[in-house]
């Protein structure tokens, strides 16, 4: 049906909406509706932006990670093999990695050669020294969790081998 015969309906919950001045009909809606618009826009002024800088965008916000960090990498199960370990080395927009503009990234230094990078991209910019080839990568913030994370030590070291 189209819309304009619709509208001319006086059995629709259109016209039910009119009559009873509710939704966008309701003089007080638009007062409503521009006070909140005006509140977000107050709070999103309010709200750091990520700058191009990592220790700013890490000092302003206290739910990014800080620089030179410890932490660590990986899903829930932190426990299971594979976890990579390191300090947060940059914080801030990564333009090379497709995504929303602005989006923040956290480069990580890691403790193994377990990683995608050196802390920058071939031919592109570098946003950090990860010390050697395959030590740097970028994760989002979600997936870093920054405290008290010691060097995993190998287990298997020379004193093992010794005894077998």
């Amino acid at each position: 049906m189209p819309s304009e015969t619709y509208a001319s309906r006086s059995d629709s919950v259109l016209a039910w909406k009119r009559r009873n001045q509710l939704g966008r009909f309701d003089p007080s809606a638009s007062a409503q509706s521009q006070q909140q618009q005006q509140q977000q826009q107050q709070q999103q002024q309010q709200q750091p932006t990520p700058s191009t800088t990592s220790t700013s965008t890490s000092t302003t916000n206290p739910l990014l990670p800080p620089l030179d960090a410890r932490c660590r990498l990986g899903s829930a199960d932190h426990q299971a093999a594979g976890e990579r370990r390191g300090i947060i080395a940059y914080v801030g927009p990564v333009d090379e990695i497709p995504g929303p503009r602005n989006a923040v990234w956290v480069g990580v230094r890691l403790d193994e050669p377990l990683g995608k990078n050196d802390g920058g991209f071939e031919g592109g910019k570098r946003y950090f020294d990860a010390g050697g080839s395959k030590r740097g990568v970028f994760v989002r913030p979600d997936r870093v969790e920054w405290g008290d994370f010691p060097v995993v030590e190998d287990y298997l070291g020379d004193e093992v081998m010794e005894e077998i």
